[in-house]
């Protein structure tokens, strides 16, 4: 099955597969594919399937679409691995189903595979594609095929039971409970968790839900740190621990 990759700063953030006719892509909660930056229009673009081909479309956007560095104008048919550019996030398109060892460690599903050390060190895998075999599967739900994407959805949606709780510089939020298996932190009034603060950015950190935990990133050349040490890449966050982003601090608690 064709897939979307999304990449923020080299880092694969989610996948998603492409079972539907048509995906949409944009910045509000009613799209299949949702990107939070005030630089994506509310409704972006959407890809769509005819005939077993796929096609990029922008829908009025602000700011546009761009395919492989050249701004779209009208409906576009996708090849194998196009690259998407929307606001600061890229949407790599996977006509052919090869598996991407980061993108499996950033879904989660890697620990379907593999321990949670190789999870990590697959994880650290920049720019690296290869194809893998067939896995075994690990998973308790032992009547469920963990390729399908109904699996993979109860797989990962099944561990998200945390939060933060703001400590300091919060704005209009005293705790947040995560709902989803990305939460942004960042300036914008989009953002899951609001943070005080100069950035040039809009996005300040990621939280990301795997089947190993709960993990926290920074974008490139962001201050950020957890229990007073300053983070660079991403780490795995324990109940208790303390983020500090700018002028607001929280701590981080898992039921």
């Amino acid at each position: 099955m064709a897939k979307i990759s999304l990449k923020f700063h080299e880092e694969v953030l989610q996948e998603f597969p492409l079972d539907g006719a048509t995906i949409s892509i944009g910045r509000t909660d009613e799209n299949d594919i949702i990107i939070k930056n005030l630089g994506v229009s509310r409704k972006h673009a959407q890809i769509t399937k005819e005939n077993d081909e796929y096609f990029i479309e922008d829908m009025g956007s602000r700011n546009g679409t761009i395919l492989n560095d050249k701004v779209i104008s009208s409906k576009t048919k996708l090849s194998d691995q196009d690259k998407i550019s929307i606001g600061k996030h890229q949407l790599l398109f996977w006509r052919k189903e090869v598996l991407d060892p980061i993108a499996l460690a950033a879904s989660g599903n890697a620990s379907h595979f593999y321990s949670p050390e190789e999870t990590m060190r697959i994880g650290s895998m920049k720019n690296k594609k290869i194809e893998l075999p067939g896995f075994k599967n690990t998973s308790q739900e032992k009547n469920a095929d963990p390729s399908s994407s109904q699996a993979k959805t109860r797989l990962l949606t099944q561990k998200i039971n945390a939060g933060v709780e703001i400590i300091k510089g919060g704005i209009k939020q005293s705790k947040v409970k995560f709902d989803r298996l990305l939460i942004v932190a960042g300036k914008g009034a989009s953002a899951d968790i609001r943070i005080k603060g100069e950035y040039e950015k809009d996005v300040v950190f990621i939280i990301s839900t795997r089947n190993t935990g709960y993990f926290i990133s920074p974008p490139k050349g962001i201050p950020l740190t957890v229990n007073g040490k300053s983070i660079q890449d991403y780490i795995k966050l324990e109940p208790g621990d303390i983020i500090q982003a700018g002028e607001t601090s929280m701590k981080f608690f898992q039921n």
